[in-house]
């Protein structure tokens, strides 16, 4: 009889992004990292469980249960604020989740985790699922995290605002600052960025977003990318049987390559930074199969399309999907994620493989609930999206003049008659090898019957100053 304990990070998100300064962000992305790929793996590996399959330095080996009779333990994925560990005694793996449990504690303080052991039942795809099942009736069943108190006797961490300041803090540009146990944990692993040596060029972590930002074009606006592997569940249910082993050869080499993905994306992003410079990018997170990164406004559609051909060739069974907010570098980063996340449901809810995007003006409230469908062509393809972007390019190269794009944009709001009539004159008005483009980009006038009917007109406009020409 064999037990598998399944060890979850709770509210990942919501511990990463508590704070808003750029620096303790990546101090809790870096926490949850360590915690679920190094600390989690070292726990096992330097216990008294007996032989497992993990290397020296900390890889999962394929090395299965059933065909080593001494192996006590087996480690089946790890990855995604998630780890999944076989054990031949029940005892072990009760130990090892509750252990786990309480390195979220010691390590992340506000951090927590929650763990389940279940025993063997008929085949891995049903004993996960068990697993699953029993850790989700945990963290439904839990309390709720307490939220902020205000109080005379004490004072409210200044970076996350959810819990008492217990610390004096040095901030080189506000100058002192108090903060709780979690900020104070957060800023202690915020000089390093997990990810920036595997960047050529000798790029330094960013301080804060205005220093990303100060290197966009336009000034000032950011992008947050959101990324998801689609349908990820139906991928594992499609394979049966489904042995310990299979599973973990699959999910590894997802986990891998949407690292190796993003990594790619974020080289491409920086081609034309100076050595030495500012990073301009930041990878928020980067769990097992999802992705939020951070960068300049300009450089989405390089990290995008280098992310693409990396996945394609990779995982060329799976798709994704993925989000985009442009914004002003003062929007909240709580924000950001907000409409990302909701950009990302968007997206994955016409099947996946598609990519949608929101720019936020001052004047939004909303956001995806301001958006009429007849008013845009989002969410877009993957492929669609690239060819945006490239005739973008293309009318930026031929000195298409940007007052006559931005002209389009009033045009998709106005009713379909009046906005035609106004679209007919506005063509007419273009330079023959200008009218030529806009032909070619609206084959069927300013409002397509097909696939369904809308026009790409303010699209078109909307992201005209975040495409470069060159």
């Amino acid at each position: 009889m064999t037990f598998l304990a399944v060890v979850d990070a709770d509210r990942i998100q919501d511990y990463i992004f508590a704070p808003r300064q750029l620096k303790l962000i990546r101090g809790a992305s870096a926490i949850q990292r360590d915690l679920n790929l190094i600390h989690l793996l070292e726990l096992l590996r330097n216990s008294d469980y007996g032989p497992g399959n993990l290397a020296p330095d900390g890889k999962i080996r394929d090395v299965s249960l059933d065909h080593n009779p001494s192996q006590k333990w087996e480690v089946v994925y790890a990855g995604g604020g998630n780890v999944y560990t076989l054990f031949r005694d029940e005892s072990d793996a009760t130990r090892f989740a509750s252990a786990a449990c309480a390195l979220y504690r010691q390590y992340g303080i506000s951090a927590s985790a929650t763990g389940a052991v279940v025993p063997w039942d008929e085949t891995f795809g049903k004993t996960l699922h068990n697993a699953q099942d029993a850790v989700m009736t945990r963290k439904t069943s839990a309390s709720a995290p307490a939220g902020s108190v205000a109080s005379p006797y004490w004072k409210i961490c200044e970076a996350c605002g959810a819990a008492p300041a217990a610390h004096w803090a040095r901030n080189p540009v506000t100058g002192e600052q108090i903060l709780c146990s979690a900020c104070r944990a957060r800023r202690a692993h915020s000089e390093r960025a997990p990810y920036l040596d595997q960047i050529p060029g000798g790029l330094l972590p960013p301080h804060d977003f205005e220093v990303i930002a100060a290197n966009a074009r336009p000034d000032n606006y950011l992008a947050l990318v959101y990324l998801d592997v689609d349908k990820l569940g139906r991928f594992f249910e499609n394979i049966d049987p489904l042995p310990p082993e299979t599973y973990r050869k699959h999910s590894l080499h997802i986990r891998d390559s949407v690292e190796e993905g993003v990594l790619a994306g974020c080289r491409a992003a920086s081609v034309a930074t100076p050595a030495g410079s500012s990073a301009p990018f930041e990878i928020l997170l980067l769990g097992g199969d999802d992705a939020i990164i951070m960068l300049t406004a300009q450089a989405v559609f390089a990290f995008l399309r280098q992310f693409r051909e990396v996945f394609r060739e990779m995982l060329p069974c799976l798709s994704f999907s993925a989000g985009v907010v442009w914004a002003h570098h003062h929007l909240p980063i709580a924000q950001y994620v907000h409409h990302a996340k909701s950009l990302l449901r968007s997206a994955k809810a016409e099947g996946g493989g598609r990519i949608d995007y929101l720019v936020v003006s001052e004047s939004m409230v909303r956001g995806l609930e301001d958006r009429s469908t007849e008013r845009t062509l989002r969410p877009y393809s993957l492929e669609d999206f690239a060819s945006l972007s490239d005739t973008i390019r293309n009318w930026k190269q031929a000195d298409f003049p940007s007052n006559k794009v931005h002209q389009l944009y009033p045009l998709a709001f106005e009713g379909e008659d009046q906005g035609t009539l106004d679209f007919l004159y506005w063509i007419s008005r273009l330079k023959p090898h200008h009218h030529a483009a806009a032909c070619g980009f609206f084959k069927q006038g300013l409002w397509q019957r097909q696939p369904r009917h809308a026009t790409g007109a303010a699209d078109l406009a909307e992201l005209w100053d975040f495409v470069e020409g060159t």
